[in-house]
């Protein structure tokens, strides 16, 4: 199988009501689906989204190939990590 699910992150800690861009580089996909801490995002070749509240959250892509009854779906997942900023 020469599937992948791969992408970048434009940020990987940010602040509460940043977005982060979600660039996907991967091969071999037909269709493409996002998920923040396992809940259902989106079906777009990239993906943005607002980080409302702190906290980490895993962001995953799965991406399925045309042979899905010989190969698996390729995942990847990115941890983001959402803080206040400290004040001194």
């Amino acid at each position: 199988c020469l599937n992948n699910a791969t992408f970048t992150a434009s940020a990987v800690t940010i602040q509460p009501g940043e977005t982060v861009f979600f660039t996907n580089t991967s091969q071999g996909g037909i269709a493409f689906e996002w998920f923040v801490n396992g809940i259902a995002q989106a079906t777009t070749y990239d993906f943005s989204f607002v980080f409302t509240n702190e906290g980490i959250y895993d962001v995953t892509l799965i991406a399925p190939t045309l042979a899905a009854t010989l190969c698996p779906p390729a995942s990847f997942t990115q941890r983001i990590e959402v803080r206040c900023a400290v004040v001194a």
